[in-house]
């Protein structure tokens, strides 16, 4: 069984319409979408009287069982930059847990840093720290912290983190934060009991042009919105093949950023609406 990875330095931080209802439904959509607003969200694929076509996951998978448990380290762990580290399904804890802002990562990447096969634990902290690109291959979090993942300020708009395979349980808020510049890029992802899944940061004093993919992805109990974007910041979210169970939460909502100051929602926002809001009704599927 290969050793815990050493410690490293602190962080700093449709049908188509019939007749005169059918004209007047038109009318009503062309003028809903040139006010910012989108039609209301309530099953889209069925309403749309096309097949739902979600994720090929269908329920959320077992969290696999720890080959060994790393004592609970003050300081992250550090993946350095174009590293590739295989924790086989370890199990790694900061030092604090809970939901309050300015923890410390269990895991700092440096730029172009891999990690894979690894579970956060129970001690989360805030997770795991991208200062740049970053890939996460199969990484587990039974119960999040403050936020599972973060790209951090500073990052180059060229930033993609990138989150394949693995699972998140028990977000209380938002699974993937974006406070830099880049992309996040999720496939084959799980998530259950969370409230969004991936967030631009709405009140950021720096803000930047952030961008959000999600393919292949089954959400069960969630409580607000699969993505959410600043529209006023030239954000964008692309999703494709998503399954919502339970809640009906909102598949991509769009808000007005500000600069150190709360985000303000967008009226009627939920809906596709692009080039911020992408995404075909019929691939999204509530169960």
């Amino acid at each position: 069984m290969p050793p815990p990875f050493p410690a490293s330095a602190r962080l700093q931080a449709t049908r188509p319409f019939r007749g005169r209802l059918g004209a007047v439904a038109a009318v009503t959509a062309v003028a809903l979408l040139a006010l910012g607003l989108s039609l209301p969200q309530t099953a889209p694929a069925q309403a749309a009287g096309l097949p739902a076509r979600g994720s090929s996951i269908s329920d959320m998978p077992a969290f696999p069982t720890p080959t060994h448990v790393a004592p609970a380290q003050s300081m992250p762990f550090l993946v350095k930059a174009g590293q590739t580290v295989d924790f086989h399904n370890q199990e790694l804890n900061a030092s604090t847990n809970g939901h309050g802002e300015f923890q410390e990562p269990v895991v700092l990447i440096e730029p172009g840093g891999i990690a894979e096969n690894l579970i956060i634990g129970p001690l989360a902290g805030d997770g795991i720290h991208c200062q740049a690109s970053c890939t996460l291959i199969n990484i587990w979090w039974p119960h999040v912290g403050e936020d599972a993942v973060t790209l951090l300020d500073g990052s180059p708009a060229s930033s993609v983190v990138t989150i394949r395979g693995g699972a998140v349980a028990h977000a209380y808020d938002k699974v993937v934060q974006l406070d830099g510049a880049g992309t996040a890029r999720f496939s084959d992802f799980a998530a259950s009991d969370i409230g969004t899944l991936a967030r631009s940061c709405g009140n950021c004093p720096n803000q930047y042009t952030r961008h959000i993919v999600i393919s292949n992805v089954f959400i069960t109990g969630g409580k607000y919105k699969v993505a959410g974007v600043n529209q006023n910041f030239g954000d964008t979210a692309t999703l494709d093949h998503v399954t919502i169970h339970g809640v009906h939460m909102q598949v991509c909502d769009r808000t007005i950023g500000g600069r150190g100051t709360a985000a303000k929602p967008v009226p009627g926002a939920g809906g596709p609406f692009p080039p911020y809001c992408v995404f075909d009704p019929g691939t999204i599927l509530y169960s």
